[in-house]
């Protein structure tokens, strides 16, 4: 049995650890090849052998919320077998590898990789705009999340949200006609850790209201006979 361990934060292509086995002969006879048994955690693990060594690499993100350990069984041959030897075979052996997942402090999960919202121009503070929401992926709990945009976002501080809810409203009345689209940047901090944070966009877009009159885009004038007949 082999075990090892990774961290819930380890990136696909992570090393997991490494196992070795040995082969008596020499050249292309001792060359050896590695396979991950199990189908399932062959979507999670890879294995690359390297001459009589061999390297686990973490092939997808593991969540320790959703499974803390994982079982498998690595299978090690000799591709090339002289046929004169075959009834000594079989010429592979296996063995056992777990790989425990180690919990660590995430960061808030918005419920959205972006948000769009929309607001009507002229709409009087304070307008509600929409909301976003996020959790604590270790605890899985919504209350231990504080909400803030990032003034850098929103220069003019046209928005207001609510901390501890997630409601956008707006701050003074928007202006289509100025400004089509605002982009601001939503922050979620863990309250317990402030350095655990995610940041999140939201568009909103400002619907027009008919609150301007149609004007001319010039003055006219012209001149007419006394003999002009009707429609001309």
């Amino acid at each position: 049995m082999w075990s090892f361990s990774v961290s819930e934060l380890a990136i696909p292509g992570a090393e997991i650890g490494r196992i070795s086995a040995t082969d008596a002969d020499l050249g292309e006879n001792a060359k050896l090849e590695y396979t991950i048994l199990e189908g399932e955690t062959g979507e999670t693990f890879n294995i690359t052998g390297v001459n009589q060594e061999a390297v686990i690499t973490l092939n997808k993100p593991v969540d320790y919320e959703s499974r803390s350990s994982y079982s498998f069984s690595v299978e090690v041959l000799n591709p090339i077998v002289d046929p004169r030897f075959l009834r000594r075979g079989p010429f592979k052996d296996r063995a056992s590898i777990r790989v425990a997942v180690l919990d660590a402090d995430e960061p808030p999960r918005f419920s959205r990789s972006r948000y769009h919202m929309d607001v009507s121009e002229n709409c009087p503070p304070a307008c509600t705009v929409g909301r976003v929401s996020a959790v604590d992926p270790d605890t899985g709990l919504t209350n231990n999340i504080r909400f803030s945009i990032d003034p850098q976002s929103d220069p003019e501080a046209l928005f207001r949200i609510t901390p501890d809810t997630g409601l956008i409203t707006t701050a003074m009345e928007l202006d289509r006609e100025r400004d089509h689209w605002h982009n601001i940047t939503v922050i979620a901090t863990q309250r317990d850790n402030p350095s655990q944070v995610s940041r999140v966009l939201v568009a909103i877009e400002t619907l027009d209201l008919n609150d301007n009159a149609p004007e001319l885009d010039r003055q006219y004038s012209t001149a007419m006979c006394d003999s002009s007949t009707i429609g001309q």
